[in-house]
């Protein structure tokens, strides 16, 4: 199934390297750092704490001429923002399967590892990835269900991301009723599969 030319669930997700300098991480952090605290928001149920604030508007313009390198059709910027994920009030941060229903047209997803001091790989369709800093990961968060694998965190460790949402610039066809049944079908399957898994370790866990 084809989401209205954005990606298909079986197109290969792909990781990328380099995508920002040193100073544009810097500039990034500068920004971050000189957020006010209203203007943060913690999502208690993954323990990510996502910043409401503006990012340099050239790292931003790099971002888009990065993706529409490695895209073949013209697409746009739609949404942007950081977020850090750590833990919270002693509970691990905890992403299972879900695909991004905030949206109404099809995302084109370019997800950016900034920095790190843990490995957490991200899942997409039951295939794993790990980021390095400062790489991306390409996907449909709209068309294709992702989460992260579980893992525990210590006090200090963190992933810090941005995320950006492209659509097709000449294409603001919306998703369709079909395609949201198929990929809430997946969902499903997903999310019995990451309880199974999750069961199962506590099970383990309790006869040590």
């Amino acid at each position: 199934m084809r989401y209205n030319n954005i990606m298909d669930i079986n197109t290969p997700n792909k990781i990328y390297k380099n995508i920002l300098s040193e100073q544009d991480i810097q500039d990034v952090y500068d920004a971050i750092n000189q957020t006010e605290e209203d203007k943060t928001f913690v999502i208690q149920q993954y323990r990510q704490k996502a910043y409401f604030t503006n990012l340099p508007e050239h790292v931003v313009n790099k971002i888009i001429d990065f993706v529409q390198t490695i895209y073949p059709e013209k697409l746009q910027l739609r949404e942007i923002s950081f977020a850090t994920y750590k833990k919270m009030n002693g509970k691990d941060p905890v992403l299972s399967p879900h695909f991004d229903t905030t949206f109404e047209e099809p995302r084109f997803t370019f997800d950016i590892q900034l920095k790190s001091n843990i490995s957490w790989p991200i899942v997409v369709e039951n295939k794993e990835y790990t980021l390095k800093d400062n790489e991306a990961l390409t996907f449909s968060g709209t068309g294709q269900v992702h989460w992260r694998t579980y893992r525990e965190f210590k006090d200090n460790d963190f992933i810090d991301m941005i995320f950006c949402h492209f659509s097709l610039a000449d294409n603001n066809k919306k998703i369709t009723l079909e395609e949201t049944k198929e990929i809430h079908r997946r969902f499903l399957y997903y999310m019995d599969m990451f309880y199974q898994n999750a069961i199962e370790r506590i099970k383990s866990e309790r006869k040590v």
